[in-house]
């Protein structure tokens, strides 16, 4: 290489390090040396902040469908953690021809969703480029809008839950009095974090939810035009719904984790706020049976590589998928799975794009757990109160089985009022080797939240 051109390619370094890459800037200025394996991760916000990081730095590029600066809810945003090398963040700008050439040209051998709204892109550029590890094309819909998942389970002769897209309060209730006006759920079909679902069991309620939801954001910035209304199947007790945590490679699904979700309901009743996840072993008759449907849903959806996290309710026909996200789980779950099993949804994320796996990848559906495992979601009801300055300490003097206490907020900071996921005041884990214990710390707690001790008012 002669000097000029060594001094081009160094130039050309020096300066788009500073600057974010578009898709429509694709031209063939050099060829970037080749790398033992590049991936790259679309929309790495929420759980899928967690991949880089597994990976060797030189092998991951972001591609981020929306500029950070256009998300609109703060906890969203906080999530993202970009990379160091600017060179390496590509912002999309709807050029997808030019920016599978610029993926093509950094010899990108994987594409993994970061999160939901990473995957039809995700989907288009593994199509394009005829990636191994891309997914199904025909499915990408499935895998993305809560509408077509629940109809391809129906397709499929798998259960699914009953539902229709509106995009007025007169389609909605028609759908309401269709199903004999019980209880319903309302909700955007793209969304994510539990924003904007709202339980009705009136007309009323369903057109003020409408009204409420229509014309708003997405927590990625993207406006919702339609709203989801669907059969509300959990039961009086909100302790029907379980969550499986799955990593697949070649279309051969491994178990990570199963989570039982204790949901509770908002202080306007309007929908539910969640409130204690635990951890469960993976053998058992309900567990067996959530395991044996989630797997025909991934191989319904023709699930060749993906991390997926799947809700499902257990109800009188048997288990039902609500919803599913085709990455990594968000919230807590991957960043304490190995308090008490010998892995993450995230690593074995990582795990199943490895182009050196060290033994074989076989079908899994058990794990070993270490100990038992549980969180508890601080809420505030009226977005006018602190956490307590010592609730630190009070925890970890008083609870045998407490972990550890994560909140975006500071003592002494005003909380908002919690409304989804999203915008829970905080949460605490609990992890114990004796169940009995764990369970005696989840009383102590809720006694807590009873007498008003998580907060003081200002």
């Amino acid at each position: 290489m002669n000097c000029t051109k060594q001094f081009s390619i160094l130039l050309f370094l020096t300066i788009s390090i500073f600057l974010p890459v578009h898709a429509m800037e694709c031209k063939d200025y050099f060829s970037y040396p080749e790398p033992l394996s590049v991936k790259a991760i679309v929309n790495p916000y929420s759980g899928g902040n967690m991949l880089a990081p597994l990976l060797a730095p030189s092998e991951v590029l972001f591609v981020l469908t929306t500029d950070p600066s256009q998300i609109s809810h703060p906890a969203f945003l906080r999530s993202y953690k970009p990379l160091e090398n600017k060179n390496n963040i590509i912002i999309y700008d709807g050029n997808l021809e030019g920016l599978a050439v610029l993926l093509r040209d950094r010899k990108v051998k994987h594409i993994i969703p970061g999160t939901e709204s990473g995957v039809p892109l995700a989907d288009q550029l593994g199509d394009r480029l005829q990636l191994s590890s891309r997914n199904a094309i025909e499915f990408t819909e499935a895998r993305r809008n809560k509408h077509k998942f629940a109809q391809r389970l129906k397709d499929a002769g798998l259960n699914y839950v009953k539902e229709e897209i509106v995009s007025t309060a007169e389609e909605a209730i028609r759908f309401f009095n269709e199903n004999g006006r019980k209880k319903v759920i309302i909700k955007p079909p793209d969304d994510g974090g539990a924003h904007f679902v709202i339980h009705c069991r009136s007309a009323s309620c369903i057109r003020k939810a409408l009204a409420t939801i229509i014309g708003q954001k997405t927590v990625v910035g993207t406006s919702i035009e339609s709203v989801l209304i669907q059969e509300n199947l959990s039961n009086k007790n909100f302790t029907n719904e379980y969550v499986l945590n799955i990593v697949s490679r070649e279309g051969v699904p491994h178990l990570v984790a199963i989570w039982h979700y204790i949901k509770r309901l908002q202080k306007d009743k309007k929908g539910t706020l969640y409130w204690i996840n635990e951890l469960l072993p993976s053998q058992g008759v309900i567990q067996e049976q959530l395991v044996d449907y989630a797997f025909k849903v991934l191989k319904a959806l023709k699930t060749n590589y993906s991390a997926t996290h799947i809700e499902i309710m257990m109800t009188p026909r048997g288990p039902v998928a609500i919803d599913a996200g085709f990455r990594i789980s968000g919230g807590a779950f991957p960043h304490i799975e190995n308090m008490a099993l010998s892995t993450n949804h995230a690593e074995e994320t990582a795990k199943a794009y490895s182009d050196h796996l060290t033994e074989p990848w076989v079908e899994q559906r058990h794990y070993k757990m270490s100990q038992w495992l549980a969180t508890y979601e601080l809420s505030s009801s009226d977005g006018k109160k602190q956490i307590r300055p010592d609730l630190l300490h009070f925890l970890s003097t008083n609870l045998s089985s407490y972990q550890k206490f994560k909140s975006a907020y500071e003592p002494g900071q005003e909380v908002p009022e919690s409304i989804d996921l999203l915008t829970m005041s905080g949460e605490i884990v609990l992890a114990h080797k004796n169940r009995k214990i764990l369970k005696q710390d989840l009383r102590i707690l809720k006694q807590m939240e009873k007498n008003g001790d998580f907060f003081k008012t200002p």
